[in-house]
C-alpha cells in the first residue's frame, strides 16, 4: 500500500514538472535579448566597444523572438549609436541601412544615418536623411492621443532631428533654410539650447550677408555702366565706311 502511494506521488511530481517547464522557459529572455540587455548596460556605462561586441553577439544569435516582438530594430539603432560614439561612420550607415531594410519608418535610424553622413561631409545627403526622420516622427506625433496625454520618446526627439538638419544646412551656407529648421525645433521645445544657439548663429550670418550682397549689386551696376559707356563710345557716329569712300571720290 505504501509502495503504491510512493509511485503515485512520483508520477504526480513528474507530471507537474512537465507542465511547469514551458511556463518557466517562457519567462526567461531568449539569448539574443539577454545579449542585447548586456549591450545596453555597457552603452549606459560609456563602454562603447563592449556594447558593440554584445550588439554583434545579439545579432548573431537566434533573433526570431525579437523579430516577432518587433524589438530587433532597437539592436540596430543602438548599435549605430555606439558606432557614432566610436566615430566609425561608414559602419553607422551600413548598420542603419540594415535596420531600415527591416523597418524604414523608425526615425532614430534615419537620424543616425544623417549624423554619419554629416560627419563624413555629405551635408545634403544628411539633410535628406534628417528629413526622413522628421517626417516619420511627425507622423507618430499625429497618431498620438493628445487628450489622453499620450507621449512617445520618438516624438520627444523631434527637436533634435530638426536641429541636426539646421546644422547641416548652416554648414552648406543655406542660412535662411537653417533658420527655418531651428525655428521649427524651438516650436517643438522652446528650451532646446542647441536650437537656440544654432538660430542665433544662422541669423548673424544671414544679416552679415546683406551688406555684402548690396555691395556686390552696386559693383555689378558700376561695371555694367562702364561696359555700356565703352561700347557707346567706340560705336561709329558718322558716315559709314562706304559713304566715306564715296565722298573721297
Amino acid at each position: 500500500m505504501q509502495f503504491g502511494k510512493l509511485i503515485s506521488c512520483i508520477c504526480l511530481f513528474a507530471a507537474l514538472c512537465i507542465l511547469m517547464h514551458p511556463v518557466a522557459a517562457a519567462t526567461q529572455p531568449d539569448e539574443a535579448t539577454s545579449l542585447y540587455n548586456l549591450a545596453e548596460i555597457k552603452l549606459s556605462q560609456g563602454e562603447f566597444e563592449q556594447a558593440l561586441y554584445y550588439f554583434d553577439q545579439a545579432l548573431a544569435a537566434n533573433t526570431s523572438m525579437m523579430e516577432n516582438a518587433g524589438t530587433i530594430i532597437y539592436v540596430y539603432s543602438d548599435k549605430a549609436g555606439a558606432l557614432i560614439q566610436l566615430e566609425r561612420y561608414d559602419e553607422v550607415i551600413s548598420t542603419a541601412d540594415k535596420g531600415l531594410a527591416i523597418d524604414n519608418t523608425y526615425p532614430v535610424l534615419w537620424n543616425n544615418k544623417g549624423v554619419a553622413l554629416y560627419k563624413l561631409g555629405k551635408s545634403q545627403d544628411a539633410v535628406n536623411a534628417y528629413d526622413k526622420a522628421i517626417v516619420k516622427a511627425t507622423s507618430i506625433k499625429g497618431s498620438l492621443n493628445k487628450t489622453a496625454g499620450e507621449t512617445d520618446s520618438l516624438v520627444d526627439s523631434l527637436p533634435k532631428y530638426l536641429t541636426n538638419k539646421g546644422d547641416a544646412l548652416y554648414d552648406m551656407g543655406r542660412y535662411q533654410d537653417a533658420i527655418a529648421a531651428y525655428t521649427k525645433a524651438l516650436n517643438e521645445d522652446q528650451g532646446y539650447t542647441r536650437a537656440t544657439d544654432g538660430l542665433a548663429r544662422a541669423q548673424q550670418k544671414s544679416s552679415a550677408i546683406s551688406p555684402v550682397m548690396i555691395i556686390a549689386v552696386i559693383a555689378l551696376i558700376v561695371v555694367g555702366c562702364g561696359v555700356a559707356y565703352y561700347v557707346l563710345k567706340k560705336k561709329p557716329s558718322g558716315d559709314s565706311a562706304a559713304e566715306k569712300k564715296g565722298k573721297k571720290k
